[in-house]
């Protein structure tokens, strides 16, 4: 089967940069994972930065384009991932479907507004193109063994740094995929630029999300509490520790928490290649991608309540999502 031919629309870390100095090991980019699978070829990049278009080049020995419209007319990609600033996107994949691709796979936030990228979802959904999202934790073997163990009944503490579109993203959209959905949002600012918020699910999870400030270490961890034990994701999420019952050895008939248990499995490291796995499969054979532009819609909507229960100091019901 001919390799599909595959466009990357941004040349920055996630795009490119990521993989510019990891020779031999499992890819951290878009422009990487298509030009790690047996299913893709990496046939070009797209970005306005001459110095980001020589990097790509030089790196992939593929070319680079600084137009758009030319990179699609010669390309003619099967795969266009759009790896821009946010609001740049909606008109990036309207152009690449309507050139001919067969799937999109953006980063988020998917857009720059919810009511913005929910006319992307739409419009990709009339012209049938499949529209993934790069939550790439949902393309990780170790978040999706870690989402059966959890469940979706429990109570969790969510610690990020950045930005609510950024690492706060992942973790709203973590939260929404382990819970089944998210129905209310509060949040509000707390002491030293740090601020809070709380969500809920219709299915009675709850979590607290914390932006911290953390200097120059980033920051994304979340603690699991559940009737069956503690499971923390940490380290970015890339280890998986899980806390069971055990027996206490000081007072007869109480059980407390055993040892810590260390996932040998490292997390992350393949997700990038398991988002385009996904992306193939869809186009292939039509099964669900494994995070689409409902999803990142969702999480929009998650931050936009977000921000304005800050704004109002009020609890902001959500559609359920």
């Amino acid at each position: 089967m001919e390799p599909l031919a595959a466009l990357v629309v941004g040349c920055g870390d996630v795009g490119s940069g990521y993989d510019e100095r990891r020779h031999g090991r499992p890819p951290l980019s878009h422009a990487g994972a298509y030009s790690a699978h047996e299913r893709t070829r990496l046939a070009g990049g797209v970005d306005t930065d001459a110095d980001a278009r020589r990097r790509f080049e030089r790196r992939w020995d593929t070319p680079a384009y600084a137009d758009l419209q030319q990179a699609l007319a010669e390309v003619s990609p099967a795969l266009v991932s759009v790896c821009t600033p946010a609001d740049a996107r909606p008109a990036i994949v309207a152009r690449a479907v309507a050139a001919g691709a067969r799937g999109i796979w953006a980063e988020k936030p998917l857009a720059a507004s919810a009511a913005s990228a929910e006319e992307m979802v739409a419009s990709c959904a009339e012209a049938k193109v499949p529209l993934q999202v790069n939550f790439l934790r949902r393309f990780d073997e170790l978040h999706r063994r870690a989402a059966t163990v959890v469940g979706t009944r429990f109570r969790a503490d969510f610690r990020f740094s950045g930005s609510l579109a950024n690492y706060g993203a992942h973790a709203f959209d973590l939260f929404r995929w382990f819970a089944g959905g998210v129905s209310a949002a509060w949040a509000g600012p707390v002491a030293d630029g740090e601020s809070l918020v709380l969500l809920e699910s219709p299915g009675g999870a709850t979590a607290s999300f914390w932006r911290v400030r953390s200097g120059d270490v980033d920051m994304f961890e979340c603690d699991f509490y559940t009737d069956h034990g503690r499971f923390t994701l940490a380290g970015l999420g890339a280890r998986f520790v899980s806390w069971e019952p055990d027996a206490d050895d000081l007072f007869a008939g109480v059980r407390v928490l055993g040892p810590p248990m260390l996932d040998a499995e490292r997390g992350l490291e393949r997700a990038m290649l398991g988002g385009v796995a996904s992306l193939i499969a869809c186009v292939d054979s039509g099964e669900p991608l494994l995070c689409d532009g409902h999803d990142g819609l969702a999480a929009l909507r998650v931050e936009e309540a977000a921000r304005e229960s800050v704004r109002s100091g009020e609890r902001v019901p959500i559609l359920t999502t």
